[in-house]
């Protein structure tokens, strides 16, 4: 079975906590995290998710600029000139003042392609916030299942050693009496100290998930504790439920919406090919000069491209590898999630199996443990298979415990991979 405790890795495990049940206290929150907890605040304390707020609002500002392009240009312009009158034969001082618009009526679609460029960038940054959430999100559940796999682990730790305490109570008043012998409680006493040997580790791995919660979620890890509120998991929906959404990940429509752009990138490049065709138009409100009657004026310019030595060509071409590029990316990607969502199929279905073995499997380790309990008061069996009965349904228990929550996390991951 997969072992949760390497879901982390590279998290410094070293630190030593004792388990408790202490109070979160961060934002006025106290109490114990569930899973829709850590989503939320992780999601809000993101700066990766920040910076892609700023990355959207950029591209916000570049649709507008976008639009204004196809609009019409209107300034009012003032020009003093001094010269020489060179002997009274040109004017000397001159003064203009007029309103100028300029509007671009043709330019090869480039203008409303930019307009279209624009939109889909700003498409594809929102893409890119969900995907970059997705990921916030599937460290939040791997960080939180963590600690919770942990903390089942240092319970079944504890709880076995109240048992083992107990048991070597008792031995030590039987070996007063004579029915026991002082190999037994050394035997047990030798299991107890590994299990708090055990427990010691566990509190060390704990603290090291604990600050991996804790930076995720900016809850501070003094006295956090997780709380693992989602049912127990039996069946997984058909596959057919998350195939029919894998299309609808963030990260494919972001692959789609940059084959859009760069489509348009060649439309906009393939442009330059094209005649322009712009209006220039002023209207005086001063005007010096021989023109001075003159009130009014309008151009049309057209400029048409003859030969530019194979330079816009060129750059048609290298925008269109770079479409073909594009177009790679998509089928790479979307090859890549759905073998990604059948492996998370198949690893969720196998933990559950591994589950269902394990819950069966300590229900006959706990008879077993009992039925040795009742045989050792009638002399049948000696404190050696009491303690070896309840070390093997704690190890049995520590199995299933682990298998049930790597179900949930399994299930977890299965559902983000079609975000």
């Amino acid at each position: 079975m997969r072992n949760i405790f390497l879901l982390l890795s590279g998290v410094g495990l070293m630190m030593t906590v004792v388990l408790s049940s202490g109070v979160c206290a961060a934002d006025g929150f106290s109490g114990q995290l569930t899973l829709q907890d850590c989503l939320v605040r992780a999601q809000a304390r993101s700066e990766m998710l920040r910076i892609q707020v700023g990355k959207q609002d950029e591209a916000a500002a570049r649709l507008k600029q976008a639009r204004g392009g196809v609009l019409p240009d209107v300034r009012f312009k003032v020009a003093k000139t001094l010269r020489d009158s060179a002997g009274n034969t040109v004017a000397g001082d001159q003064t203009d003042s007029r309103f100028a618009v300029t509007q671009p009526l043709f330019s090869g679609f480039r203008r409303v392609q930019g307009i279209d460029l624009a939109k889909s960038e700003l498409t594809k940054e929102n893409y890119n916030y969900a995907d970059i959430n997705r990921d916030v999100r599937e460290q939040v559940i791997r960080a939180f299942y963590t600690l919770a796999a942990i903390d089942a682990v240092r319970v079944n730790i504890q709880t076995t050693a109240q048992s083992m305490s107990v048991r070597l109570k008792e031995l030590g008043d039987r070996v007063r009496l004579g029915k026991s012998r002082d190999s037994e409680v050394l035997m047990t006493e030798s299991q107890l100290a590994a299990l708090y040997a055990q427990n010691e580790k566990s509190g060390g791995d704990r603290a090291g998930a604990v600050e991996a919660v804790s930076f995720l979620t900016d809850v501070p890890a003094a006295g956090l504790t997780v709380q693992d509120d989602h049912a127990t998991i039996r069946e997984l929906p058909a596959m057919t439920s998350f195939t029919e959404k894998l299309n609808n990940r963030a990260d494919i429509q972001s692959a789609q919406q940059s084959l859009l752009s760069q489509s348009l990138r060649v439309g906009i490049v393939a442009g330059g090919l094209l005649p322009t065709l712009d209006f220039n138009g002023s209207w005086y409100t001063l005007r010096s000069g021989s023109l001075a009657n003159s009130s009014w004026e309008a151009l049309l310019s057209l400029d048409v491209p003859l030969f530019q030595g194979g330079i816009a060509r060129g750059r048609v071409n290298e925008e269109k590898a770079r479409l073909r590029e594009a177009e790679q990316t998509v089928s790479l990607l979307t090859r890549a999630a759905g073998s990604l969502l059948r492996t998370r199929y198949e690893a969720a279905a196998s933990s559950i199996k591994q589950a269902t073995a394990y819950t069966d499997a300590f229900e006959k380790a706990s008879k077993s443990y009992q039925m040795q309990l009742r045989d050792y008061q009638y002399g049948l069996v000696n404190n050696l298979d009491v303690i070896q009965a309840l070390l093997s349904m704690l190890d049995v228990k520590q199995n299933m415990d682990t298998a049930l929550i790597q179900v949930k996390l399994d299930k977890a991951l299965l559902e983000e991979a079609v975000r």
